[in-house]
């Protein structure tokens, strides 16, 4: 492997938007970062200005599920 090679991370944030979006977006914008977020549809549904924000700071956006509540048989 070269050394002097870039390296790269990816930061995603999961089932939201929520109370903490709007501080990561700050967070983000700061330091010039992209993420992904992975939004629930109902989630996304209650606060679409967040989304359409995510949307336009060039961040990646992905719609999960209507719900990310998981069911496992007994």
């Amino acid at each position: 492997m070269n050394q002097n090679s870039p390296k790269y991370v990816a930061l995603t944030f999961d089932d939201g938007p929520s109370a903490y979006t709007v501080a990561i977006l700050k967070i983000l914008k700061r330091y010039n970062v992209r993420a992904t977020f992975f939004v629930v549809g109902a989630e996304a549904e209650k606060f679409p200005r967040l989304i359409r924000r995510i949307h336009r700071e060039n961040n990646r956006l992905f719609s999960k599920a209507v719900s990310s509540t998981l069911q496992f048989d007994k």
